[in-house]
């Protein structure tokens, strides 16, 4: 499989928004809350707050659905795993063994007991 230099391959789809564009509006807030805080500038002050909130809400919505995403996508991985059987083997005995990553199931196939 080829990779992209970010280390995501090509053909995957992105697993939610960036939490980074939240994390970058609560520093600029917080630079804002300091510059406006000590030039006493009360209302860039209070907006250097709401960007800073604003922020924070951003990133932590970003990160809840990125992984809301991630779960049910390895969810969907693992029943789809789970629904086909992985090998069809016939033992020394003669039985048919079907192998799937959930379950084993044995099954022996008639004898001949007319003999």
């Amino acid at each position: 499989m080829v990779e992209q230099a970010s280390g995501v391959a090509p053909d995957s789809e992105p697993s939610g928004p960036d939490p980074i564009y939240g994390l970058a509006l609560v520093v600029v807030g917080i630079l804002t809350m300091g510059v406006a805080g000590a030039a006493t500038l009360h209302y860039v002050f209070n907006a250097g707050t709401a960007l800073t909130i604003l922020g924070a809400m951003l990133f932590v919505g970003s990160l809840a659905v990125s992984s809301l995403k991630d779960s049910l996508r390895a969810r969907a991985e693992r029943k789809k795993l789970s629904a086909k059987p992985s090998a069809v083997v016939s033992d020394a005995q003669g039985e048919i063994v079907t192998e799937t990553s959930a379950t084993v199931e044995s099954e022996a196939p008639p004898s001949d007991s007319s003999k």
